[in-house]
């Protein structure tokens, strides 16, 4: 039986073809390009925002210490865009989130060249000892967790919490 991706929690965005539009009310707009290949597609969201109201930050990986600094004035009103590649989306978008704003103020934006479910590298979170394997493999593959060194299965299921795919024991079935 197959799985309906669309019935799943992989994450699905727009991509940068989409051209999306962003909320034009909003009172600030934070551009946020992760990688230098998002840097072109989130001048072209920047384009599409009111002048004097948007400001675009370029980062070379989620834990720059530039998205702190740009999200320290964010208040009620603003609205986020991240622009980027597979896993680098989630983790911006992890960092936004937990410094209060919510799913509605953010527009994430795939470079990829598609939605999200064909990433090339993945997040996997052991289920077993809690050890994130990033790994390209495909959803439903088996991979060797780089933690407790078990065969795991990659699942459908998605944690936003820990921006990683669920993996879990490829023969935890067998063993009951």
């Amino acid at each position: 039986m197959a799985v309906d991706p669309t019935t799943t929690s992989i994450p699905r965005w727009p991509t940068a073809s989409d051209a999306v539009v962003p909320e034009q009310s909003a009172l600030w707009h934070l551009v946020i390009a992760v990688g230098a290949a998002a840097r072109t597609a989130a001048q072209a969201v920047v384009r599409r925002l009111p002048p004097n109201r948007s400001q675009t930050i370029a980062l070379i990986d989620a834990t720059d210490s530039a998205l702190a600094e740009a999200l320290e004035p964010a208040r009620v009103g603003w609205r986020f865009t991240v622009v980027g590649s597979g896993h680098h989306l989630e983790q911006v978008r992890a960092r936004v989130t937990a410094c209060g704003a919510l799913d509605t103020e953010l527009t994430c934006i795939s470079v990829d060249g598609d939605s999200g479910y064909r990433q090339p590298s993945r997040h996997v979170f052991c289920a077993h000892c809690r050890t994130v394997t990033v790994t390209a493999i495909r959803i439903g593959d088996v991979m060797r967790c780089g933690g407790c060194d078990s065969m795991l299965t990659v699942y459908y299921h998605y944690s936003r919490r820990h921006h990683a795919y669920m993996g879990y024991r490829a023969d935890s079935e067998e063993l009951m």
